[in-house]
Formats: C-alpha cells, structure tokens, sequence
C-alpha cells in the first residue's frame, strides 16, 4: 500500500470510530438529550420576554437544583422557550426539576419550581414535556 492508501483507510477507520456513541476513540459523544417547552406569561395573559428557564436533572434521587442546571434559556418575545437537557447516559424516565425566574426588573415574581419526567435518548424520538408557567406581580 502506498502513503496515500494508509493515510485514507486509517483516517476511515478514527472517522468510524468517532460514531459510536461508546466514545472508542477519545471523541466526544453526543449527550442524551430531552426537551422542555412552554410559554411564560403574567396573570393577565401578557408573554413575558427574557424570563431564564433551567432544567436540573435528578441527581443521586433527589429532585432538587443543583449548582449548575443541565439546560437552560430564555422566553422570545411571545414569552415562549425551548429549553434542551442533555445527560451523558439515556437513562430510563427521571424526575427533571424545571425552574422559570422573572427577567431582572421586571418587579415580576419567580414561578414555582415544576417536576416533570423525561427520558433521555441519544436519537430520536426525543422526550420532551410542556411547562407553561404564570408569573405574578410584587
């Protein structure tokens, strides 16, 4: 075989092996994911643009917030979000605690915290769950 050849199969071969979601070759595999989606609004039924939303994966049996949420983003201007959660492992349906906080000046109250289950998958079809949450003013 020429340099060429050898260069071209073994490049084949890391390229196959950076696939498997096993993580073979060192690469970085592609987290289980899950999806939250709702709206946010006040109790008057106006959106809410720039509320936080984050999601906490379970950790240890405990549905709580931890130091750093597994996903986390923000309403648009009809106060709705798309937040994806991604695990290193597809685990069976867990407990994922969401948690939507009024934008900063808004004089808007945080929502409670909501617990919602979710599986994660590495493909699809992806899990997701729907919180849609009521912000009331100070």
């Amino acid at each position: 075989m020429d340099a060429r050849t050898v260069w071209l199969v073994t490049g084949g071969i890391v390229a196959l092996a950076c696939l498997d979601p096993s993580d073979g070759c060192g690469c970085t595999p592609t987290p289980a994911t899950a999806l939250v989606v709702g709206r946010v609004q006040t109790a008057t039924g106006a959106a809410v643009a720039g509320a936080t939303v984050s999601a906490y994966i379970a950790r240890e049996g405990s549905c709580t917030r931890q130091d750093s949420p597994d996903g986390t983003g923000n309403t648009d201007s009809e106060g709705s979000y798309r937040v994806g959660v991604a695990s290193p492992v597809e685990t069976v349906p867990t407990c994922v605690l969401v948690q939507v906080r009024a934008p900063l000046g808004s004089a808007l109250d945080d929502a409670a915290d909501t617990a919602v289950t979710l599986a994660f998958r590495y493909a699809a079809p992806v899990d997701s769950a729907r919180v849609d949450a009521i912000l009331q003013g100070q």
